[in-house]
């Protein structure tokens, strides 16, 4: 193992620029050190070596052996060698091997020799001079130098090493997996960087082949969306921008012509769409199938239903899809439809009421038997005329109403209030009513749609129960929102026909329907109201057991 991992040291150092690198760092650290600690040395002596000399050189010959300096010792000679002046205690071997000009420093002296001239004459001055600053310096200065120097070659060093490191790691982790798998001879650097250098090159390909085919997925995608007639955008959980299509660029201005990194209600400026989202907070179950209208560039206004849905992803946060579904012109039909059945309704109400008068004017003046039961089919299918045409005007009502009026009513004893309304209806079958009470005490909502809503529900439980059963009315709330729910012990309806309960006119079976004398209506109602309060309608069925009806308010609806 140590003969392996020493081997790869010497194919890895041998061949890697960062070994060199280090290795000429640390040498023109050396040099530049040594370098620079000399000048700055030898130009601190000659600084003091200058004072000293100057103190002599402004004098003539007589005067420099008469001064008597309190950190230098002289000595100096005539032309012929022959003693001038100087110190009674001048060592003169102290100089030996010094020329002229040149100087030798100790711990705290400095030793010169010079050739000076003074009236014409050429004398030779050797001067000793004690310094405590060249002691100072040599163990103080120069030792902050060189650990200024050294702290700077740690620092890179430590650079160099976590690059080494990063770099190192991994190539002798492949290097032990090599070895382990015998993949190659890793005594022979060159059969070891060959083999590097082809799985580095297989890789490299790899990821060039898949960065295209992410780029040529990405073009698919995109113009796959671009494609779409509707506005799409793709926002992350905080609603900013990260995606959108030509449409959604096209159909809504941005205010600096940016749609990326911009949020989507600065971009969709309408107040019914701020309103939902900030009622919905950006979630996308919340914000799924509403219905907004939106200006578009042009000034029209558009009618979209809102599809959204949370994009799976490996980031922290969410992101959110949004489909515009313009369904102006679905709108512009509905409306033309309902305006249609309304206007008929009400033009069939005044004949109609006119029959009915007529009829129990009849019924109450005619005393002949087979009369009086015609006029009571007559009377009897006007009833239901006047049901379902009320029905419709109800409905239309709904659809076209705007805010709704929201007030804060007292659950029990409004659900009381609909019981002894039914209670006649209920006797007639001999149905109990059971409710449940757990900790819903109020709800701030509009009065006249959950009257629609819940009494369409008692109506249809209390006709297709059976005699002698019951009726469960529910009503709680938890940290989500608040439930209200009717559950019958009736005849329950198909799996394959709950999806079309709720469409106006549709009745699961035409015959009972006759005999129970539906319209096809209550449901269609009741789903308006629940949508119109921003409540969910949902529905539990089993044939020859009984249907169960729930109505949810979020908590996001109920403290707007």
């Amino acid at each position: 193992m140590k003969n392996n991992f020493l081997n790869f040291l010497k194919i890895k150092f041998l061949n890697d620029i960062i070994f060199y690198q280090t290795i000429l760092f640390c040498i023109s650290l050396l040099v530049m050190g040594v370098v620079f600690i000399g000048n700055f040395k030898d130009n601190f002596i000659h600084s003091i070596i200058e004072q000293e000399l100057s103190l002599f050189k402004k004098n003539n010959i007589s005067k420099m052996c008469e001064y008597k300096s309190p950190r230098s010792q002289f000595y100096i000679l005539n032309a012929n060698r022959t003693i001038r002046c100087g110190e009674a205690n001048f060592k003169i071997n102290e100089f030996k091997g010094l020329s002229p000009g040149s100087y030798r420093s100790e711990e705290d002296h400095i030793f010169y020799h010079e050739t000076i001239t003074s009236k014409e004459k050429v004398y030779t001055l050797f001067i000793k001079i004690k310094s405590d600053a060249l002691k100072l310096m040599s163990k103080r200065v120069f030792s902050k130098l060189f650990l200024a120097m050294g702290i700077l070659g740690f620092l890179f060093l430590a650079g160099q090493f976590f690059l080494f490191k990063h770099y190192f790691s991994p190539l002798y982790s492949l290097f032990k997996l090599f070895r382990m798998k015998n993949k190659i001879d890793t005594s022979d650097s060159r059969d070891y960087w060959d083999y590097i250098e082809s799985k580095s090159q297989k890789n490299f390909n790899k990821r060039r082949e898949l960065k295209l085919e992410i780029f040529n997925t990405k073009q698919y995608y995109s113009v796959i969306l671009n494609s779409i007639d509707d506005p799409v955008v793709a926002t992350d959980d905080k609603g900013i921008i990260v995606f959108s299509n030509d449409s959604f660029r096209k159909t809504f201005s941005s205010f600096n012509g940016k749609y990326r990194g911009v949020e989507i209600i600065n971009i969709i400026r309408d107040y019914d769409f701020i309103n939902l989202i900030r009622k919905s907070g950006y979630n996308a179950h919340l914000i799924h199938n509403s219905q907004v209208e939106l200006k578009s560039v042009e000034g029209s206004n558009h009618v979209y239903q809102l599809k959204t849905s949370n994009i799976k992803s490996k980031k922290k946060n969410h992101e959110l899809f949004f489909y515009f579904s313009d369904i102006t012109k679905l709108q512009d039909v509905n409306n033309m439809r309902r305006d249609f059945f309304e206007n008929v309704s009400h033009e069939i109400k005044t004949p109609l009421t006119s029959i009915k008068g007529y009829s129990q004017t009849l019924q109450s003046i005619n005393e002949d038997k087979d009369q009086a039961e015609i006029l009571d089919i007559i009377s009897q299918n006007v009833d239901r005329l006047d049901e379902l045409i009320n029905g419709i005007l109800s409905l239309s009502k709904i659809e076209n109403e705007g805010k709704i009026e929201v007030e804060e009513i007292n659950i029990p004893e409004f659900i009381n209030a609909l019981i002894n309304d039914y209670q006649l209806k209920l006797n007639e079958k001999d149905i109990s009513i059971q409710i449940n009470e757990d900790n819903l005490k109020t709800l701030n909502t509009d009065k006249r749609l959950l009257y629609h809503c819940i009494s369409n529900l008692i109506t249809n439980a209390i006709k297709y129960s059976l005699e002698n059963t019951q009726i469960t009315i529910n009503y709680s709330s938890n940290k989500d929102g608040s439930y209200i729910s009717v559950q019958d012990q009736g005849v329950g309806i198909p799996n394959d026909k709950i999806a079309r309960i709720f469409e106006r006119f549709y009745r699961v079976d035409s015959s009972r329907s006759i005999n129970t004398g539906g319209t096809g209506l209550g449901l269609a109602i009741t789903k308006h109201s629940a949508q119109k309060m921003g409540a969910i309608i949902d529905v539990e069925s089993q044939l020859n057991e009984g249907t169960k009806f729930t109505i949810f308010f979020p908590n996001k609806v109920i403290e707007s």
